[in-house]
């Protein structure tokens, strides 16, 4: 539960996530769905090292860690309810500094 983490961690995830991450809407093609795209939240980190990005699961206790093409580790969280229940109320409760990011998560 976000009201269980720790403050000096809620702060460095939600600055670390302030500069490299992102909220985002995927769209996949997909005909088994009545209107042929599946569309998902998704809410990610990328970063070079995957140490980083394994840490801020296991206290977000959330999501996935995957390698891309490029050479980046990415941390992304595209459940519904783990988006809900986990990443909302997180970022609720530990804002972004930076407007930019502020009126992204707003968006979102």
């Amino acid at each position: 539960m976000v009201k269980n983490i720790p403050e000096k961690h809620g702060y460095y995830i939600a600055g670390f996530a302030d500069g490299e991450g992102s909220f985002n809407i995927s769209f996949r093609l997909r005909e088994d769905y009545l209107i042929g795209w599946k569309i998902t939240p998704v809410f990610n980190i990328s970063q070079d090292e995957r140490e980083i990005l394994a840490w801020i699961k296991h206290i977000l206790k959330c999501g996935t860690i995957r390698f891309r093409k490029d050479g980046v580790w990415m941390f992304e969280v595209n459940n519904q309810k783990s988006l809900q229940e986990q990443i909302l109320p997180f970022f609720n409760r530990f804002q972004f500094l930076s407007k930019k990011k502020k009126l992204q998560y707003q968006k979102f």
